[in-house]
């Protein structure tokens, strides 16, 4: 594997929870790197708390970037990147994203000489940096330009150097990991099933029952349930609950999972790939 030599300028674009968990990371792992921030960013102090050199200037910050981790917001990619880094990169930089979101959906187009890697983190900054030197995070790397023809080495150790190890890659591409994590966040992560969790409490809590109890009951003890299913799959965790709950369980999915529903779960995925859902999101943030 070629390796990428530490002393080349890596610039760090945003400092929110992915990009301070992942400076702090490369920085164990014997980077220097500059964080570029606005003047007026509310992350500048925590930055300066931390030790780094901030670069405020985005020209300067481009022109700097040998190795440019884009962690400012997915919808920010589009202006940034045509207003500064598409001018200003040195040439044969390398792009690097922990999300395909932009490049997918060709929100961005970079330039030939560059190579575009996906180093993408599977969890919360929290845990990123939590699990740093104590455990190997889950990180899917992928290559959506190959310039340097070494851009797939590249991917790999950036992410052992943010903390996965050869066992805790996943091979993919931009579309594959944009698709399905947009896809999670907005059916089972972030949306749908939040929505049943925090639904299910509150009509306990309506009905007159402890809110504590509401609350472990429908929230706090999916966690013993998520871990069971990780550990054992679907079928596992069905046979290790109590008879009550299995039968239970499999009778209120059957009358809530008709297929209608299923139906409409299938045709979120279909909104996603053709990029329709991003309407409706601009929509929603007027």
């Amino acid at each position: 594997m070629v390796l990428l030599d530490k002393k080349s300028t890596l610039v760090v674009f945003g400092y929110g929870p992915q990009g301070r968990a992942q400076a702090l990371n490369l920085r164990d792992s014997g980077w220097n790197p500059f964080i570029y921030l606005r003047p007026q960013s509310q992350h500048l102090t925590q930055a300066q708390k931390d030790g780094f050199t901030i670069l405020t200037d985005p020209i300067l910050a481009s022109q700097k970037a040998k190795i440019a981790f884009i962690l400012i917001d997915d919808f920010a990619h589009e202006n940034f990147y045509h207003e500064f880094l598409h001018k200003h990169l040195p040439h044969g930089a390398i792009l690097v994203f922990s999300h395909g979101f932009s490049v997918h959906f060709k929100k961005i187009v970079p330039r030939a000489d560059c190579d575009v890697i996906l180093v993408a983190p599977k969890g919360p900054a929290k845990t990123l940096r939590e699990h740093y030197k104590i455990k190997p995070f889950l990180f899917a790397i992928g290559v959506a330009q190959d310039a340097s023809q070494q851009a797939f080495s590249y991917a790999k150790q950036l992410a052992f150097d943010l903390g996965a190890t050869e066992e805790s890659l996943i091979h993919t591409d931009f579309k594959e990991e944009t698709i399905t994590d947009i896809y999670s966040e907005q059916v089972t992560l972030c949306g749908v099933v939040p929505a049943i969790l925090e639904s299910a409490t509150q009509n306990l809590i309506e009905a007159g029952y402890n809110p504590q109890m509401a609350w472990h009951e429908c929230v706090r003890e999916l966690e013993f349930i998520l871990k069971l299913i990780q550990e054992e799959g679907f079928e596992g965790m069905r046979q290790r609950i109590s008879q009550m709950a299995k039968v239970g369980g499999q009778l209120r999915a059957q009358e809530v999972m008709t297929a209608e529903f299923k139906q409409q779960l299938k045709d979120i995925l279909v909104d996603i790939e053709s990029g329709a859902f991003l309407e409706k999101i601009s929509q929603l943030k007027k």
